[in-house]
């Protein structure tokens, strides 16, 4: 049976939906392991060491290793270059998960 325009609208909005929440199930691991980088490659910020096995795995994962970054480049666009996000992006993760 055709869809007329409501029922193509309504199927386009549900199509939508159901996108947008395998998007943020897949964001919100991606983002968790993000602060914990962040907290990792921070001076003075405290993790346990199972947190800092986490960071160190993503870290690799993402191709920087275990190391800090260089003196002259600061830890947001570090962490930003190697995941493809903004700089910008990145601090409102971080300042949503560090209130």
């Amino acid at each position: 049976m055709p869809l007329d325009k409501k029922g193509r609208v309504k199927r386009g909005r549900k199509g939508g939906l159901a996108s947008a929440d395998v998007r943020r199930k897949k964001t919100i691991p991606r983002n968790k392991a993000l602060v914990l980088a962040f907290k990792y490659l921070t001076p003075g910020m405290y993790l346990s060491q199972k947190d800092k096995e986490r960071a160190i795995e993503f870290l690799i994962k993402k191709g920087l290793g275990p190391y800090h970054p260089p003196e002259k480049i600061s830890v947001l666009v570090y962490l930003a270059t190697a995941v493809d996000l903004s700089k910008d992006h990145l601090q409102r993760i971080l300042k949503k998960a560090l209130k």
